[in-house]
């Protein structure tokens, strides 16, 4: 599990880069390719709070971060679904719903960091 939990660490700090940054090779990411990676992010970290709750063997330290995780993947679920739905619409998702998902998903890469 340490090797996939490095590996996941390591694309999420990409990823959050990425999201940071909001540019593809120097162009504005499109709120599509912004979709998947706030799924593609939610659903990893989604899987490793899942493994780390069901595993016997997760440290007490692994269960509270994966608890945290589990408060913040249940808050922004109904948002990522909400900005899917509008972009899949073709419409424009509103800068609060944008900054409040960015938000949530800044505190789960933090979390998937070591739990800062």
């Amino acid at each position: 599990m340490i090797n996939r939990r490095r590996l996941q660490c390591v694309v999420l700090m990409f990823l959050a880069l990425v999201l940071v940054s909001g540019c593809v090779n120097g162009k504005v990411m499109s709120q599509k390719q912004q979709a998947t990676i706030w799924m593609d992010t939610y659903n990893a970290q989604y899987d490793d709070c899942l493994a780390v709750l069901i595993n016997p063997a997760s440290t007490e330290t692994q269960l509270a971060i994966a608890k945290q995780k589990k408060v913040v993947l249940t808050q922004v679920w109904p948002m990522l679904k909400i900005y899917a739905d509008i972009v899949d619409k073709g419409g424009t998702p509103t800068e609060q719903l944008i900054g409040d998902i960015s938000k949530l998903m800044n505190q789960l890469t933090g979390l998937a960091q070591g739990g800062h």
